[in-house]
């Protein structure tokens, strides 16, 4: 898995649990052994990331690879960024959760389904099903466009006023 992170650096997770930021042409900055197996992740920019393991936990690490916080689940996550915070969800239960970079619950909303993914366009975070439904959620966890049946992955765009749509 490579996450990319700032302009000439990225972060990568081999095997599940080996993680290792790299300052490009290849230049090791740091590297950690987890303490688990990576079923998920999603970084920032900035250089923080976030990993689910097998053993259902969160963890979310530093642009140093330090544990900045941590959530205990019950199911297991999918994880995406947001701009300040993290965004998660399970494929089997109809919920969408942000975290803070300390792992607590920032807002918690429901879902017309289950989500099947997650993806950060912009400041907001486009949750898609299984079956084709869309909805876009603010990064404060308000619905930005109701939820939309395509059959396939929408695609967006911004209308006159600046918004994203589809």
């Amino acid at each position: 898995i490579h996450l990319l992170t700032e302009p000439g650096e990225l972060i990568v997770i081999e095997n599940c649990d080996f993680i290792r930021r790299i300052s490009l042409p290849g230049t090791v900055v740091w590297e950690r052994r987890l303490p688990g197996r990576v079923s998920s992740s999603a970084g920032r920019p900035s250089g923080e990331c976030a990993v689910f393991f097998e053993d259902l936990r969160l963890a979310i690490l530093d642009r140093h690879g330090k544990v900045m916080g941590e959530y205990a689940s019950t199911r297991p996550l999918m994880v995406a960024d947001l701009s300040e915070g993290w965004v998660t969800a399970t494929l089997d239960e109809q919920v969408l959760r942000a975290h803070a970079d300390d792992g607590s619950v920032l807002w918690s909303i429901p879902l017309p389904w289950e989500p099947w993914s997650l993806s950060r366009v912009e400041e907001s975070i486009v949750v898609s099903s299984v079956t084709g439904e869309s909805m876009i959620v603010s990064a404060t966890g308000k619905a930005l466009a109701p939820a939309l049946k395509t059959g396939r992955q929408p695609q967006f765009m911004k209308d006159r006023k600046g918004r994203l749509c589809w």
